[in-house]
């Protein structure tokens, strides 16, 4: 086994000797004074930030503290950069110290910007400075800042784990963080963080390798981060009208991705991604453009040199201004070009302002936010030409704020993740207000607030039922102070989950269902689970890992699931679930189109779907397993099932496939030869689009393809593809294409030709399924049925008070109507969210018939009722017309089973409206009932019977 040691040379020597004498425990302060922090764990590797230049000692500086005003000492203090500009090389590597026993830290050496400043202890929870703000601190070359402090409350608890690299060896040095809490791994690869207890996103970076994460909930879970080594993307970016190099242009991989400057010359090198097919575009003040084709970078490579040829755009800068002309610390302007459905954003930078780039001509609608303050209803749309635009002032104004307590039914604070504001009634359209971290007393303050009606959700994530929402009225010019969210007493649910030759079951999930919530929470690596705040009642406590229910042993599909739980008041309630063994294996080889083996090939494996489930895949925990020299591997630990596996190669795109895998099989995973779709994308009537998205869906093999081409003239080259019948879909601003193309194994296709359908307007009415009343204030968008791209989603539109919405920009064939509450919130109002697929046709402006909707007929935050079967999935490919709900799976002694219904049957109507052709989306709607209400349905037999849901007992 092998070591990666991570040892990165320090140039800012105070900093390493300081975390050096601090991380081997030398005392820095008092003797005797207690210590809360980091100092009994083997030394750390020191990950040293760029450094500012010298003579510029760019300090930030403070002391930690608990509640009470006492020091912690041997607490971790960490600034990490938080950048809105282009990122610089190292921005992903903080900058910590641990305080000394009067709890002062300094942190020397930065690079000037814009920093996110967090500590943590043992046995304390992580803290953020102005985290209650959701600030962060800002600090420029040469400045010292004095007076950061932190205050850290009791009640943290360890998280421990190991960082090693996928194909073994311990990884020394790797940045393990979550929550403000951070730790470098040691020479054995462990970590320890001190977090608060609940479910934890948990990230690990190293050099050289690809960011790791993984969801870990604690106490009870143990972290494993298995590292790819890194791809690297290299290239260059050049000028498209004369080949000069760009400098300090921003290159990014993909959205999301970690992202790389251009030096002198032009190049640039973007390392620590993950192996795939990368589209690399770039972002300057005066330039911007991507990379003709795709490049697949494999595992612990690094890709052949991309040119990108950028073409002239320009920038808008300017600050959003609060009141008094002071600048907005937190922020961001957004830019969209209607026409076009260009669209680009930047966030506030150090200096107060915000530059927007790589901006084509056009008329671009504005829209800012601003952490604690309104933005105005509508700012000046900005005409950008060719040159930069400087000097734009974008006003804000002081929000309202609500402050509050949540607490425990005997008033003591309650900790919780988050309390959100939920906007109501007139002051919907806002979209959910704001959000707010919950302090260790409970406390809780939201900025940023318009006057009207809220309704303030408590979050706890998973292990505590939610408790019911608080309705809160935000007066003109004024704020809300006071407001108690107060708790329910409830009791405990607590026990464990083993297989059946005894072994615990770790990171299953136990949700307790009944009349309401009753929560739910991850096993740890014992097996045991604890479940608080859970009201007496009598619930139904099930198993699931991915989604998916785990039968008992010797429990059937159709069986009631789980077991039956009575909870008492004031008495803790023990549960033993069963389940069965997860000991399956699966054994195989990866080998290529000519039968030579594959090795350090990638696998995957999806667990398939039965009878009842409610999509066609369920998806395996995603842990990278490679193959051997050989070719071989090995899957294990796996539940009763059939699987699918994928192979692909870490060194050429391309991925083989094997369905229908059994437990206890060997599987053969051939990886063919892969070819190309190419040709061109032309405008009805001429020309070709600036911009197009061209993707590929081959059905059978699930396979896919996508890229983007930008000033190709329309050319376009889609590499990397399998064998398969493909569906192809072109869509630009100008409209959408598709086409069909079969490919065999390494064929190269180049002549294929799309003509863009114009794209089209569609109008239409919603209206209520029982009254014909118009729905009014819900938020409608058109999408491809295929998906698509956001340019495909087209405008949203709100309905009016005749129900009626008008989307532009929509494109022709299968689409889905979407309907959604305008305020973004789910579990209120009249209607919930459907899904409508239509068939769009013709030119101009469509005119579809009135769309029904179903008002909710039970409660979003309440377990809704059981009738006791499920239906198929309508495959994505069926028109809207052919649509029948078609019953899958059902429990004979359940209430559909008394009633009569038989697998296979069909629903053709619910309660006397039809859920079959284009009412299929009520059915969803129409049967998510409370328990004791009853539901006539319509068989495609001919018969109607009546069944009434229950709670599960």
């Amino acid at each position: 086994m092998r070591k990666r040691s991570l040892i990165l040379a320090a140039t800012v020597t105070v900093a390493v000797w300081a975390w050096w004498r601090c991380d081997r425990g030398e005392p820095a302060g008092e003797a005797g004074v207690e210590r809360h922090g980091f100092e009994d764990m083997s030394p750390r590797t020191f990950h040293a930030p760029t450094p500012a230049p010298l003579g510029a000692p760019t300090a930030i500086a403070g002391r930690v503290r608990d509640p009470k005003g006492r020091a912690i000492a041997g607490a971790r203090v960490c600034a990490t950069v938080h950048r809105a500009g282009p990122a610089r090389a190292g921005d992903w590597v903080p900058s910590c110290e641990l305080s000394r026993a009067d709890g002062g830290y300094r942190l020397t050496g930065l690079v000037p910007g814009r920093h996110a400043v967090a500590a943590s202890a043992r046995g304390y929870l992580p803290g953020q400075h102005g985290e209650a703000q959701g600030g962060s601190v800002t600090v420029r070359a040469a400045e010292q800042l004095g007076g950061i402090d932190l205050v850290l409350w009791p009640g943290g608890v360890e998280l421990r784990g190991t960082v090693s690299d996928v194909s073994g060896g311990e990884i020394e040095g790797a940045i393990v963080s979550t929550g403000g809490s951070v730790d470098f791994s040691g020479p054995d690869g462990s970590f320890v963080l001190y977090v608060r207890p609940g479910r934890q996103g948990v990230t690990a970076l190293a050099e050289n390798y690809a960011a790791g994460g993984d969801w870990v909930t604690v106490p009870g879970q143990t972290a494993h981060f298995k590292l790819l080594p890194e791809a690297v993307l290299v290239g260059r970016v050049v000028r498209a009208s004369d080949g000069l190099p760009v400098a300090d242009a921003t290159v990014k991989a993909e959205r999301g991705a970690p992202q790389g400057t251009t030096d002198a010359n032009g190049n640039f090198r973007i390392g620590q991604l993950r192996p795939g097919m990368f589209k690399p575009y770039v972002e300057a003040d005066a330039y911007t453009g991507m990379a003709q084709d795709k490049v697949y970078v494999g595992i612990g490579e690094t890709s052949t040199p991309v040119t990108i040829r950028v073409h002239p755009a320009t920038s808008v800068r300017g600050k959003i201004v609060g009141p008094g002309g002071a600048s907005c610390e937190e922020g961001t302007v957004s830019l969209s070009e209607p026409t076009t459905r260009r669209s680009a954003s930047a966030g506030v930078e150090v200096d107060g302002e915000v530059t927007v780039r790589g901006l084509l001509p056009g008329m671009y609608a504005v829209k800012v936010q601003c952490a604690g303050y309104v933005p105005e209803d509508s700012y000046e749309a900005i005409v950008v030409g060719e040159a930069a635009i400087e000097g734009v002032r974008w006003p804000v104004r002081a929000g309202q704020a609500i402050r509050g307590r949540v607490v425990d039914a005997r008033g003591a604070g309650a900790p919780a993740e988050a309390v959100l504001a939920h906007s109501q009634g007139a002051s919907s359209g806002r979209g959910r207000a704001s959000d707010a971290a919950v302090a260790a007393d409970g406390s809780f303050h939201l900025r940023g607030m318009r006057p009207g009606a809220y309704a303030l959700e408590v979050s706890f994530g998973p292990g505590r039922p939610p408790p019911p929402r608080v309705p809160v009225e935000v007066p003109e010019g004024r704020d809300v102070e006071g407001v108690e969210i107060r708790l329910a007493e409830g009791s405990e649910v607590r026990g464990k989950v083993i297989d059946g030759a005894g072994r615990p079951v770790a990171r299953a999930t136990v949700s307790l269902r009944g009349a309401q919530s009753g929560g739910s929470q991850e096993t740890g690596d014992d097996g045991r689970f604890a479940v608080q705040g859970v009201l007496p009642g009598q619930y139904r406590a099930t198993a699931y890992i991915d989604a998916r229910p785990l039968k008992r042993a010797g429990e059937q599909l159709g069986d009631a699931l789980g077991v039956s739980v009575e909870v008492r008041a004031g008495a803790a309630t023990e549960v033993e679930l069963v389940v069965e063994t997860r000991d399956g294996r699966i054994t195989g080889q990866v080998v290529d189109g000519s039968g030579e083996p594959v090795a350090d090939a990638f696998l995957d494996w999806l667990r398939e779907a039965e009878p009842g489930d409610s999509g066609s895949y369920v998806m395996a925990p995603q842990q990278p397993t490679l193959s051997d020299g050989e070719g071989r591997f090995e899957l294990s630990g796996l539940p009763p099932g059939s699987y699918t596996i994928t192979a692909s190669r870490h060194d050429v795109p391309g991925q083989g496939t094997v369905e229908h895998v059994a437990l206890g099989g060997t599987a053969v995973v051939t990886i063919p030869a892969t070819g190309e779709i190419g040709g061109s994308v032309r405008i009805a009537g001429g020309g070709a689009p600036e911009w197009v998205k061209v993707t590929a869906r081959e059905a059978q093999s699930r396979g896919w393809g996508d890229d983007e081409f930008f000033r190709t003239e329309g050319r376009f080259t889609l590499a990397g593809l399998g064998p398969g019948t493909y569906s192809l879909r072109a869509e630009s601003s100008e409209g959408a294409a598709e086409a069909t193309v079969t490919l065999a194994a390494g064929e190269v296709r180049r002549d294929i030709a799309l003509v863009l359908a114009p794209r089209v307007t569609v109008r239409g009415r919603l209206v209520d399924v029982e009254t014909g009343a118009p729905v009014v204030g819900m938020s409608v968008g058109v999408a491809p049925a295929q998906g698509g791209l956001a340019v495909g989603m087209g405008s949203r539109s709100v309905t009016d008070a005749q129900g009626s919405f008008e989307v532009v920009g929509a494109t022709t064939g299968p689409a889905v109507v979407s309907v959604t509450p305008v305020n973004h919130d789910y579990q209120s109002g009249e209607y919930a969210i459907a899904g409508v697929p239509v068939l769009l046709e013709g030119t101009g402006t469509i005119e579809l018939a009135p769309i029904a909707m179903a008002r909710r007929r039970a409660p979003a935050d309440r377990p809704a009722g059981d009738l006791g079967f499920s239906v198929a999935p309508a495959p994505r490919e069926q028109a809207p017309a052919a649509r029948r709900v078609i019953v899958a799976l059902v429990r004979p002694e359940g209430p559909a089973g008394r009633a009569g219904l038989r697998v296979g049957d069909e629903i053709a109507a619910v309660d006397g409206h039809a859920v079959s052709g284009p009412g299929s989306h009520l059915f969803r709607q129409l049967t998510t009932v409370p328990s004791g209400r009853t539901l006539q349905l319509t068989l495609g037999r001919g018969e109607t019977i009546a069944v009434t849901a229950e709670t599960l007992r």
